[in-house]
């Protein structure tokens, strides 16, 4: 899938990504190509409800079922529907993504694109009801990065599955669920965990041990916005990985993992961020899936164009910092993709 050449085998195409793949002939055809058509159904639904919180100052919309708080600014998101079809506010994600896999690629690293599905798009009924017709999906717009080479991990289809076993968001949170990062992270080694170097460079560490499910009570950074229920709580389950006890982050492993909040939620301190936990996040369910601890790169509020920032600034302070990775997991929030800036960024300076 590397347009570099080399000795290195490509990343395995796994199931997911074929039917990506697959998805670009079925689906790319039938984009429409001019812009300024008006969003209908869910998305219309999703405008409606971002601008009655605008009227009355909040930045929360509580659902059917008042249990479950949905951030207006993904709602905003949604309402653009088929998004990649209009003008491009902050800049072209597509272009940008595709750029930085080309870029890594050049330094010998592979990249694994993970956006985060917006809650309302995997739980629909809890904001509208039923016949509220279906969210806008993200499938189209991954099936065109799959088409200039980028691996990219489609985790809409694979949490609405999911969401009939246990909750892939958390109801009074802006972030998904713990339940929710073990499953990305199976995604994660599904698609790469064939690759040599993986089976080399793993369990080193013993940082596969995951500990029995429990359940916590936390308070969603949600009920504390305008338009949220101040002081509510919620129970979720957690599994926690590590033995005798979470794996701190390295700074010099083959895997870098970046992104934004959704990259320590459950997982490390991040400053401003309410984690609830520590231990049981996406980044220590890929330790314990690879076997030894990741780098990470966080930042709270933009996991597009900060967060390869920092990996830029890391390569500016470290000559020869990228000569030791192996692969980019790149995970934010899919509300990026129409509220972000995406700006050319290069991996190294």
């Amino acid at each position: 899938m590397s347009p570099r050449p080399s000795s290195r085998r490509p990343l395995q195409n796994k199931p997911r990504w074929r039917v990506l793949a697959a998805a670009v002939l079925a689906c790319l055809p039938a984009l429409p190509v001019t812009a300024g058509e008006a969003p209908s159904g869910f998305a219309a639904l999703c405008t409606a409800r971002v601008e009655a919180a605008a009227k009355a100052n909040e930045a929360v919309v509580p659902g059917v079922d008042k249990n479950w708080l949905f951030l207006s600014s993904e709602l905003r998101h949604l309402g653009r529907g088929d998004f990649w079809t209009q003008p491009a506010t902050g800049g072209n994600p597509v272009a940008v993504i595709s750029s930085y896999q080309k870029e890594l690629a050049a330094l010998g690293v592979d990249l694994v694109v993970m956006p985060v599905p917006c809650k309302a798009a995997v739980y629909p009924d809890k904001l509208a009801g039923e016949g509220a017709g279906e969210p806008p999906s993200l499938t189209p717009f991954l099936a065109k990065l799959a088409a200039l080479g980028v691996a990219v991990i489609d985790l809409e289809p694979v949490f609405r599955e999911q969401r009939e076993k246990t909750k892939m968001y958390c109801a009074s949170d802006s972030h998904w669920s713990p339940a929710a990062c073990q499953v990305a992270a199976e995604q994660v080694w599904a698609l790469v965990k064939d690759r040599a170097w993986v089976a080399g460079a793993g369990k080193k560490r013993d940082a596969q041990v995951l500990s029995p499910a429990e359940t916590i009570s936390i308070t969603g950074d949600l009920t504390e916005l305008p338009g949220g229920k101040s002081g509510a709580r919620e129970e979720v389950e957690i599994v926690k990985a590590g033995s005798p006890g979470p794996v701190a982050a390295v700074a010099d492993s083959p895997v870098v993992l970046i992104g934004d909040s959704h990259t320590v939620v459950f997982s490390a301190p991040a400053g401003a961020i309410r984690i609830h936990c520590v231990g049981a996040g996406l980044r220590d369910h890929l330790q314990a899936k690879f076997g030894f601890p990741l780098t990470v790169l966080a930042n709270a509020s933009s996991g597009g164009d900060r967060a390869r920032s920092l990996a830029r600034d890391k390569a500016a302070a470290e000559p020869g910092w990228w000569s030791a990775r192996k692969l980019v997991v790149w995970v934010f929030s899919a509300r990026e993709l129409t509220a972000g800036k995406w700006r050319e960024i290069k991996p190294a300076p």
